[in-house]
């Protein structure tokens, strides 16, 4: 794989993020809560089947406090309704997640991204460009 790119994934919202490991390993590093199980739970979505994801393993979560709803929805965060509490959603259920996998090598003058912001995770992830339509 030469890179994925994330649209609307969990908190990754209304902006395409790539991660570029152009076919090699990668060390995905960033600050505590700046994607880093979000990206790997969207290459989990991609490489193994639905039976078998355990979402949020890469932050050693214990309780399944991720699925594949709330990454498409966006949860963020929870809010105290009466006596119990419910997530809040960046997205409604008419929008849409995008996850595509880019295989082969990146071409030979191709530099890794810049990184997108400080708290952004680093190791090649960015804000992607846009594209010609």
């Amino acid at each position: 794989m030469a890179r994925i790119e994330v649209l609307n994934w969990s908190t990754f919202h209304r902006t395409i993020w790539a991660f570029g490991v152009d076919g090699r390993s990668a060390l995905l590093t960033g600050g505590v809560g700046s994607g880093k199980s979000t990206l790997v739970d969207a290459m989990t979505t991609l490489l193994l089947s639905a039976n078998k994801i355990a979402y949020n393993k890469a932050a050693g979560a214990e309780a399944k406090e991720r699925d594949l709803r709330s990454h498409v929805l966006g949860h963020h965060r929870t809010e105290r309704v009466e006596s119990s509490t419910r997530p809040v959603p960046l997205r409604t259920s008419a929008s849409h997640s995008v996850i595509p996998a880019v295989s082969g090598p990146l071409s030979s003058t191709s530099q890794p991204p810049p990184r997108a912001s400080p708290s952004s995770p680093s190791a090649f992830c960015s804000k992607a460009q846009p594209r010609p339509t």
